[in-house]
């Protein structure tokens, strides 16, 4: 125990010394503080959480509370993805990327974790499609061949209908409460008290999925815009000022002209943009009760008006360019705005790394709010692709005491190494260009919305979405009304 201990003490000062430039003798210190010098010798500030410790300096050390024990030597088989681009580094680390920071958290994570519980950690990799039929394989005929499986939301659902995952809610040693784990999720993901599903700190892949918008720093300064962050700071950061800006970036092509792949168009995305947009605009297709039930709550006037504005914006190609219709299969959204051919670019958070060659600075902001009103954001994560925790049944509940154990002590070596790997060193230091993007990454991952309607696509409504933005179909009323019996009977199924 005193050696994992010193091993996490060792590691969490060797990132502060990377983000701070401490000299030596000042993390010779610090590592002392956490040793249990004096507040006198090393001007540690108290504990403030039971949880863990702040620094003097600021930096933040989680405490290892979950049980340990020696497990025999046993293998821990966790089913993971291994598709681009949500391909697995939270578990899968190589030999070769030694040196990247989150390759190295994993590997020192699992090197902790194997010799505190005498386990093996098996990463088993399998494309998203073929989740769902191995875990259910692997459960008919009762082989537990995967102790874990980091699988994306409606997988899971799919496996929970058929009774083959953990209700994690009242799984042995694990509580959800605890900080290393998504309360978002925790809070929104649950059906009466009850969730198959878990995210937080034991794997960073699903935040690879949150939606983001990314902004062309030159072009905002050669227009004359202001910066999101400046919008985002007076509350001002709207889909009617996105908007104008969108129309004044087309005003300035030629009048005659009309939009192709290699128009200056002031936004980029994609058909999902539609469901998404609606989504930060706070147009939810579920809500729940305080007995934590969920209820329809679509179809409403906010939904009506936020419809008009977002669909005469993303059905209007001199504003909004599709990349996924067939008119713009020439030129998708990465090329365009590393070509500087749009201001705006709606992604997917992974779209950070792979751009951060890009010639021209790029900033990251938020899905605006559908008003200034809206008390806060929403951000969507991809249901289709999220990697997520399930625990698949089978196993005795001696063995789930245990397994609870090392899911919780994973979790909690993932706050202290794989999360700053990926998100203080990783996205604020080398990904991102400056401190106002590493800010705004703070709201956008505190600010994802998991709304039951959408991640379960309950009678196809989130999918039908996509169709709706292909088709430029404005009429939702008709749409909604095709929809809502099936609607109510997939609510009522999930629920049952």
């Amino acid at each position: 125990m005193k050696k994992i201990i010193l091993v996490l003490i060792l590691s969490v000062s060797v990132f502060v010394l990377l983000n701070c430039g401490g000299a030596e003798n000042e993390n010779e210190e610090s590592t002392e503080a956490l040793n249990g010098g004096t507040e006198e010798e090393n001007g540690a500030e108290e504990v403030v959480n039971p949880y863990y410790t702040i620094r003097a300096d600021g930096s933040v050390v989680y405490t290892m509370i979950a049980p340990q024990f020696d497990w025999g030597k046993r293998a821990l088989n966790i089913l993971v993805r291994d598709d681009n681009p949500y391909s697995d580094r939270d578990f899968t680390y190589l030999e070769e990327n030694m040196g990247e920071v989150v390759n190295d958290a994993a590997y020192r994570r699992a090197l902790e974790i194997e010799e505190m519980y005498n386990i093996t950690i098996n990463a088993v990799g399998r494309g998203n499609s073929a989740h769902i039929a191995a875990i259910r394989n692997s459960v008919q005929a009762g082989d537990d061949a995967f102790d874990i499986t980091f699988s994306n939301p409606r997988a899971i659902n799919t496996l929970s209908s058929q009774f083959i995952v953990h209700d994690l809610m009242d799984f042995p040693n694990i509580n959800v409460n605890e900080p290393w784990w998504d309360q978002n999720i925790v809070d929104a993901a649950s059906i009466a008290h009850r969730s198959f599903l878990l995210a937080g700190d034991i794997a960073a892949g699903y935040k690879d999925t949150v939606n983001v918008v990314l902004f062309n720093k030159q072009m905002i300064t050669d227009l004359g815009f202001e910066t999101p962050y400046s919008l985002i700071e007076k509350n001002e950061w709207i889909w009617d000022n996105v908007i104008e800006m969108s129309k004044f970036v087309w005003n300035l092509n030629p009048a005659d002209e009309a939009p192709s792949p290699e128009s200056i168009i002031g936004f980029t995305g994609f058909t999902g943009s539609l469901s998404q947009t609606l989504t930060s605009c706070g147009v939810l297709v579920c809500r729940k009760e305080s007995d934590d039930i969920p209820y329809l709550t679509f179809y409403n006037e906010h939904m009506l008006n936020a419809w008009q504005m977002i669909t005469d914006f993303l059905y209007d190609r001199t504003l909004f360019y599709n990349f996924q219709l067939p008119y713009a299969a020439s030129r998708n959204g990465t090329v365009k705005f590393a070509g500087n051919e749009t201001v705006f670019f709606k992604t997917e958070f992974y779209r950070v790394r792979e751009l951060r060659d890009m010639e021209t600075d790029f900033g990251i902001a938020l899905l605006p709010k559908y008003n200034k009103e809206q008390p806060r954001y929403y951000h969507h994560i991809n249901a289709a692709e999220a990697p997520m925790m399930a625990v698949p049944i089978g196993k005795d509940f001696e063995d789930q005491e245990r397994l609870g154990a090392v899911i919780s002590a994973m979790a909690i070596l993932g706050k202290n190494y794989i999360t700053p790997a990926y998100y203080d060193i990783s996205l604020k230091v080398r990904d991102t260009r400056d401190e106002d993007s590493a800010a705004i990454i703070d709201i956008l991952f505190d600010s994802v919305y998991y709304d039951i309607g959408r991640v379960f696509d309950l009678a196809g409504i989130a999918s039908s979405f996509n169709t709706l933005h292909a088709a430029y179909n404005r009429d939702i009323t008709s749409f909604y009304e095709s929809l809502e019996a099936a609607l109510e009977r997939a609510l009522e199924d999930l629920l049952d």
